[in-house]
């Protein structure tokens, strides 16, 4: 008996027939809820659990090309500490005069990976437990950056300050809160970023690789 042949008995049987159709009804539906982005009003009740990040470093409308340019990866981690604070000396060209020197303080956050969304062509991320590193002078104390708490971030490689460590430098704008049910917040309240809150994380994925290309990540 043929594939048509079975069809056809099939639609003959009404029972079976109202089944297919209740089970096709629920992959529609199933497949609308994971695309549809929450509402303003539920969003706006979300920002209070999940703030926007008060400093930004620029208000500038950005080309899509440039947004994940000059970063490395885009993953799921999960926080698994709260911050740690450290100031380091920096010193302008390499040059160790005390009189250029600049103390920089950091935030540092130690995470595990959840997944891997993309990486950069030639670059590679295998350790689990990571550090994320955010720039003081951008931090704001009210992010909800706690123990548990997921983000999706894209990072760049930095010089780690923990020996073994895979350290990645993260910043308010391309940072995204990561709800209990996978909907996602941006950090910051820049209008190019936050198009995207009240997305589902596979919406968005879908969208961030499309910026991942522009940006050069996968050169053809």
């Amino acid at each position: 008996m043929n594939n048509r042949t079975a069809f056809k008995m099939l639609l003959r049987s009404p029972v079976k027939t109202a089944l297919m159709v209740v089970v096709l009804l629920l992959l529609l539906l199933s497949a609308c809820s994971a695309e549809k982005k929450l509402s303003a009003e539920a969003l706006k009740e979300m920002r209070e659990r999940y703030p926007y990040c008060r400093t930004n470093a620029s208000a500038a409308t950005l080309p899509e090309e440039y947004w994940a340019k000059g970063n490395d990866v885009f993953v799921v981690v999960e926080l698994t500490e709260g911050k740690r604070e450290t100031t380091r000396t920096m010193y302008p060209n390499h040059d160790l005069d005390p009189d250029l020197a600049t103390d920089v303080t950091s935030y540092y956050f130690p995470a595990k990976i959840i997944e891997i969304l993309d990486i950069r062509d030639g670059c590679s991320l295998t350790e689990a437990d990571i550090v994320l590193s955010f720039p003081g002078l951008l931090y704001d104390p009210d992010i909800a950056f706690d123990k548990g708490q997921r983000i999706v971030v894209f990072g760049t490689f930095e010089e780690p300050v923990e020996a073994g460590k895979t350290q990645l430098g993260i910043g308010p704008i391309m940072s995204f809160y990561l709800t209990d049910d996978n909907y996602i917040l941006s950090l910051s309240n820049h209008a190019q970023m936050d198009q995207f809150s009240g997305m589902k994380l596979d919406a968005f994925k879908k969208e961030m690789l499309h910026i991942t290309e522009v940006g050069g990540w996968h050169p053809r």
